[in-house]
């Protein structure tokens, strides 16, 4: 694959102008709007990016540049839209929202609409999936520093813990408008002191939540996972 991506950010979103072929089926040239921006490894390491809004757009796309401003040269895609829609397959998507990366640089890629996770190697070698429940929306995941994928579902507006592997192992949250609910939980972060931090659309707000000193240490939410460096 050949081409550049050129990065602007403009009013808090990025946009870019994407010149080269992208690979087939859809040669793909113009203008490019990113509406997932994922930065999976370190800047320097290559990026991983997504474009899961566009229909003809289900790839997951790495680049190597300096910086986010810089203009990044594609060094890899991958990804297509399902041969059978009844029957998706790895390494088919349909509207791609998320991705995190494990301390181990597996990368789980949150296939929305076939409500699922997949895993792969930092090359884009398909390893694993597992799903996220039924009429599952995930809008927003991440891996944590002490293993395990955090995930928020827009269908259930709660926010569910699963290990590595797909288990399913809590959820917290649930449907409304009051404290501690949820209403299209679309993007989640936790920061150094391991406050949370929940956006939702419908509600038109953001919620912080700071640990109790007694929490269960099961339901907090960790920090994101710092990637192991190359052996």
């Amino acid at each position: 694959m050949t081409g550049t991506l050129t990065i602007v950010l403009k009013e808090n979103s990025l946009s870019g102008t994407w010149t080269g072929s992208k690979g087939e089926p859809w040669p793909f040239t113009g203008e490019l709007r990113v509406d997932r921006f994922e930065l999976t490894t370190s800047v320097r390491e290559s990026p991983v990016i997504l474009d899961g809004q566009r229909t003809t757009a289900r790839f997951l796309w790495r680049f190597r540049g300096e910086n986010v401003h810089d203009t990044l040269r594609g060094t890899m895609d991958w990804g297509r839209s399902p041969v059978d829609p009844e029957r998706p397959g790895p390494n088919e998507f349909w509207s791609v929202h998320s991705i995190g990366i494990s301390r181990d640089r597996r990368l789980f890629v949150a296939d929305r609409e076939h409500h699922r996770m997949q895993v792969f190697d930092e090359n884009g070698k398909f390893l694993a999936m597992w799903p996220t429940g039924y009429n599952s929306s995930v809008l927003a995941h991440f891996v944590t520093q002490d293993d395990f994928v955090w995930v928020a579902d827009w269908t259930t507006n709660r926010l569910v813990k699963y290990d590595l592997d797909g288990h399913y192992i809590l959820d917290i949250g649930g449907g409304g408008a009051l404290p501690g609910q949820f209403d299209g939980v679309h993007q989640i972060h936790v920061d150094s002191a391991r406050n949370l931090y929940v956006t939702e659309v419908s509600n038109d707000r953001s919620q912080m939540f700071r640990p109790k000193p007694n929490a269960d240490p099961n339901r907090i939410v960790g920090q994101m996972a710092i990637v192991n460096p190359k052996p």
